[in-house]
């Protein structure tokens, strides 16, 4: 074949099919079935399809109105006298609150990973054992993450599982046990 005619016939009958997709797209959204609804004025209701309409209605047909009953007020909140020009207003009570009373936890830092993914592996070890941490990024070591267990209510807690995590050997070395503030990241 002649290296013009495959060109032509590369482009052109791409060219075809996309014209041919789009011509039924735009016939498709032409041609759709839509209800036929009467047109109504602005403001008037037009009637539900299968309901007749009525006749207008006259004098005759129309039932006299009752009087509307009288509106009900409700008095007005009786007004404050304003304090006289010079003499100092009492300054409005305000009532702080309390403290948020703030609970110890415990915890200890297991290791320092330099890949997220390996301290979400050894996380997953730990919770098939029933023990539960978190993953935050290191305040002092730029770069690394460190997967902390905890939080412990109490010492003892804390304690009791590191020591389980040295029967299983995930735990190597001494680890402090440090007191976590307040809130954890998940």
């Amino acid at each position: 074949m002649n290296q013009n005619l495959k060109r032509g016939l590369a482009i052109g009958i791409p060219l075809i099919i996309l014209g041919l997709v789009l011509l039924g797209f735009f016939l498709r959204g032409c041609f759709t079935k839509t209800s036929q609804a009467p047109v109504t004025a602005p403001g008037a209701t037009a009637p539900a399809p299968g309901v007749e309409k009525l006749p207008p209605a006259t004098a005759e047909t129309i039932p006299p109105q009752q009087p509307e009953a009288p509106a009900v007020t409700t008095p007005a909140p009786p007004q404050k006298a304003a304090p006289a020009p010079g003499s100092a207003s009492p300054a409005p009570q305000v009532t702080p609150f309390p403290p948020e009373k703030q609970t110890e936890h415990f915890g200890f830092l297991v290791n320092r990973y330099r890949q997220y993914g390996a301290a979400s592996k050894m996380q997953d070890k730990l919770k098939k054992q029933g023990i539960y941490g978190f993953i935050q990024p290191s305040p002092k070591h730029p770069g690394l993450n460190e997967l902390w267990v905890g939080p412990f209510s109490d010492r003892a807690q804390a304690k009791a599982a590191q020591k389980r995590l040295r029967d299983l050997h995930l735990l190597k070395g001494a680890r402090k046990i440090h007191q976590i503030p307040g809130t954890v990241p998940k």
